[in-house]
């Protein structure tokens, strides 16, 4: 059962290119492995570095009192939005021996020091909504994932075509130690920058992919 629940925790996200696309015959998709979840977006290359507007608030056990905590959040976070029209918010659960929270491209996450379960007073933090500027762009985000001392991504780029017998496959691992790809067969870049720290779960890290239209298509989750 503990096998059937990661294997259905974990998911692909699938990047279809746009018919006048010249990689429109390349399908990439990112799949998130182990069990701890932090969000990266997604960022075209050559954009402009972008400067985020920081938000942060943390909510004690107190401060929930013994609320669904998913829809505690929800109702700040809407709250929040509506009255700063500006900014995009997201929710950030703290939970035992798991933490899951947004990282962003260009954006020095100093403020996130604050450990999850950690205590601070007299009661732990349960929960901290974080907010950033918004911008015209959308940005797409996928997952990566955190087993134990070490971070790991799976990248797979694959070729497919009406006129090919078999399909062309290529599968990169990311980790601490291997984490960049300069692909110009499948004309893509990621790279993977560790931060750490004693604990090792301060990361930062910039995902670009070169063909900027990649992420104007439609991501589907599956």
């Amino acid at each position: 059962m503990d096998r059937l629940n990661k294997y259905l925790s974990r998911q692909k996200y699938v990047v279809r290119r746009s018919e006048g696309s010249p990689y429109r015959n390349f399908l990439l998709y990112v799949e998130e492995i182990y069990q701890v979840t932090v969000v990266y977006p997604i960022k075209y290359l050559f954009d402009i570095p972008l400067k985020y507007y920081e938000y942060f608030k943390s909510y004690k056990k107190k401060d929930i009192d013994n609320k669904n905590l998913k829809q505690f959040c929800n109702i700040i976070k809407e709250q929040h939005e509506i009255n700063n029209e500006q900014q995009k918010c997201f929710c950030c659960y703290c939970r035992q021996d798991d933490m899951v929270f947004p990282l962003f491209s260009h954006f020095n996450y100093k403020k996130a020091k604050f450990k999850c379960n950690k205590k601070e007073q007299e009661e732990d933090i349960v929960l901290t909504l974080s907010c950033l500027k918004k911008k015209d762009k959308i940005f797409h985000s996928f997952f990566i994932q955190q087993n134990y001392n070490f971070f790991m991504l799976n990248v797979t780029l694959q070729q497919f075509g009406i006129d090919k017998s078999t399909l062309e496959r290529k599968t990169y691992l990311l980790d601490s130690s291997n984490y960049e790809i300069d692909d110009e067969v499948f004309n893509v870049k990621i790279k993977f920058n560790v931060q750490k720290n004693y604990r090792n779960d301060d990361i930062e890290g910039n995902y670009l992919f070169v063909d900027s239209n990649i992420f104007k298509d439609r991501m589907e989750i599956f």
